[in-house]
């Protein structure tokens, strides 16, 4: 397992015109994704499930 950087763009899945890019740390043994719910909001989209 190992973990690298990419650049990932997130879009609203409803408004492709609302997204960001930024770089995102891959860890390849990961089960879940996390984006910051600030940037998630920017873009008009909502959490589906929330963890803690």
């Amino acid at each position: 397992m190992g973990m690298f950087q990419v650049n990932v763009t997130v879009a609203n899945p409803r408004d492709a015109s609302r997204s960001f890019q930024e770089k995102f740390w891959v860890d390849t043994g990961a089960f879940y994704t996390f984006i910051p719910e600030d940037r998630l909001s920017e873009i008009g989209t909502c959490l589906s499930s929330k963890n803690r």
